[in-house]
């Protein structure tokens, strides 16, 4: 689902997954069952911050933004991407929920059950089920024990079919009914 008011461009979007309302997302990559709240942006575009003299793109950049340019090769790299091969500036994981006006800067990972609190500004990855939050956004806590974690992610219950999932569904209220029901050599 994509919400009234959201620009997205050049996007995957995984199975039962939505961004609502008055989002800007390019350039990403989002895995299944993902939540991207109201408001939130991936900021794409970097300007030399050292060694060159100007962070004007006419003096780094091919690409004519304002109309001219006085290079003729590309001097600088604009983008930082999280997947060049795919052409994906960012990539969510699955299960991964992001707050409201919540800011994720190009080149950046957030992993398999993350959560981004709203109003954080993510300048780098985030490991799977953690919690960051802040400007910048800084680890806060795990969702799980390590233990639980390397559980979920050894299930990987988001790549299940439809039939395993609603079955299952039953446990998700609790990792310990979850494991204690889901042996992960079925």
């Amino acid at each position: 689902m994509i919400g009234k008011h959201s620009v997205v461009t050049n996007t995957y979007l995984g199975y039962g997954s939505a961004i609502v309302e008055s989002s800007r997302i390019i350039s990403t990559s989002i895995g299944k069952y993902s939540a991207i709240g109201p408001n939130v942006r991936i900021i794409s575009g970097r300007h030399p911050s050292s060694k060159h003299v100007s962070i004007h793109p006419a003096f780094y950049s091919i690409k004519k933004q304002f109309g001219y340019t006085y290079v003729k090769k590309q001097m600088y790299d604009e983008h930082k991407y999280a997947d060049i091969e795919n052409g994906y500036l960012v990539k969510l994981g699955n299960d991964v929920w992001i707050g409201d006006s919540a800011k994720i800067m190009e080149g950046v990972t957030i992993s398999d059950g993350a959560i981004v609190a709203a109003d954080a500004l993510v300048l780098k990855d985030v490991p799977p089920f953690a919690i960051v939050a802040g400007v910048p956004a800084k680890l806060i806590r795990y969702r799980f024990e390590s233990e639980d974690i390397n559980y979920l992610l050894s299930l990987k219950w988001w790549e299940k079919d439809l039939k395993w999932i609603t079955e299952y569904s039953k446990y998700f209220n609790d990792i310990n009914s979850l494991k204690n029901n889901i042996n992960l050599e079925d």
